[in-house]
């Protein structure tokens, strides 16, 4: 479903939905009962824009997450090569996207072209960048202006108001009625964290150990009894 919602153009996204068809009759009937403005990409008419409705700090939090509780030396080392290798690799789908043979109808005038990221992302693709090196265009002048650092900045340039104590808030007319399907269900919820020096009680930190006099463990864990 993920690739089919998140396809530029109708024949890849017909494609995809086939493989879903052949795969799952049902869950192919079960997603032609929404409209697809809803939730696909070709014809969301534009109100994508990429990056800018998407949280980027969890997707490189995601990315970097191998990182955790490395030395710093090593955390800094694996975050440049993980950015660099990102770099690379989106740099070499651009040029795999020039060299390609696919064509694709570009205009300039609309900021419109058959590939259809341009119209979601509001920036031009590489066949937009193709085009305007052709013509002698500057690409950046087709980006949309609200990627602007002005523009950044002012989407947090506002006041965030707080919350006032529940006993001020209005009556509300409706109940909350909690969805049982979403439940935590009992037990210890696995963590993929990876645990450092900060998740040590201070208090653990501070003891010292009744038999070698070291902290950081206590007498029951100490390396010397082993």
């Amino acid at each position: 479903m993920w690739l089919a919602a998140t396809e530029h153009q109708e024949k890849k996204f017909m494609q995809q939905m086939q493989q879903i068809k052949t795969l799952s009759p049902a869950a192919y009937e079960w997603l032609n009962e929404f409209p697809l403005e809803k939730w696909t990409m070709y014809k969301d008419g534009g109100r994508r824009w990429g990056a800018m409705t998407t949280n980027v700090s969890e997707s490189y939090n995601g990315l970097l997450k191998k990182a955790r509780g490395l030395p710093v030396t090593a955390m800094v080392r694996m975050t440049f090569k993980a950015l660099v290798d990102r770099f690379v690799e989106r740099n070499n789908l651009a040029i795999a996207l020039l060299q390609s043979e696919n064509v694709h109808k570009v205009t300039a005038k609309g900021k419109k072209y058959s590939c259809g990221k341009w119209r979601n992302y509001h920036m031009p693709c590489s066949h937009a960048i193709k085009f305007c090196g052709l013509r002698g265009i500057e690409p950046k002048s087709y980006v949309s202006k609200f990627y602007s650092a002005k523009y950044d900045k002012r989407t947090y340039s506002e006041t965030f108001n707080q919350v006032g104590d529940e006993m001020y808030w209005p009556p509300a007319s409706f109940n909350l009625i909690a969805n049982t399907e979403y439940l935590r269900t009992s037990g210890t919820q696995g963590r993929s964290r990876l645990k450092n020096d900060m998740d040590i009680a201070p208090a653990r930190m501070t003891g010292k150990c009744s038999v070698c006099k070291e902290t950081g463990h206590t007498k029951a864990r100490c390396p010397s009894r082993f």
